[in-house]
């Protein structure tokens, strides 16, 4: 759950600081008033995911963009922020502890490991029309979309990793049964 989201200077959004509801969250405007810029901050802050350059980012005019966000994951507190320009440092604390801090790609590595990317590249937090493309797909890309999501291949390796395992466990038992005859 986000508790705070701070943006500077990203995209069209000069300053905002959000502080959205823990239950439904539903952000509307006209046209270029940054309700896409607002999504595209939170997935980059949790993903690092771009469509463009960090510095095409970065609002029209200054050099660099500023975001933060505080979110709540199980027990744990997370802060983050990232400052970008032409590249981008970032910084993830967790629960206001000095040791339990993780910066640039560490900070990513560590986000992966609490947030699977992909939910959030193809969840609700998504631009207009996003979400639903999934259900206009081709059948094929629409399975391979579904299959990242689930992690479905994760779990065909895993299969296999247990038969190959069951296998050499049956090889020993065999084994140590010829031990226990010829005893």
């Amino acid at each position: 759950m986000i508790k705070k989201l701070f943006i500077h200077n990203f995209r069209n959004i000069q300053e905002i600081t959000i502080e959205p509801s823990q239950f439904i969250n539903l952000i509307s405007g006209n046209n270029g008033e940054g309700k896409s810029s607002i999504l595209y901050a939170i997935e980059y802050l949790l993903t690092d995911n771009l469509n463009e350059k960090i510095s095409e980012y970065v609002r029209w005019g200054c050099e660099k963009f500023y975001l933060e966000m505080e979110f709540i994951v199980g027990a744990d507190n997370y802060y983050i922020k990232v400052v970008g320009d032409k590249s981008a440092k970032k910084e993830l604390i967790m629960n206001n502890d000095q040791d339990n801090i993780y910066k640039n790609s560490e900070a990513t590595k560590k986000l992966a490991e609490i947030i699977d990317p992909n939910i959030i590249r193809y969840s609700s937090i998504s631009e207009q029309g996003k979400t639903a493309q999934i259900l206009f797909d081709t059948p094929a890309n629409r399975l391979k979309k579904l299959k990242e999501i689930l992690g479905i291949d994760k779990l065909a390796d895993l299969s296999e990793e247990i038969k190959k395992e069951i296998q050499d466990k049956e090889q020993i038992i065999k084994e140590l049964n010829n031990e226990v005859k010829f005893l």
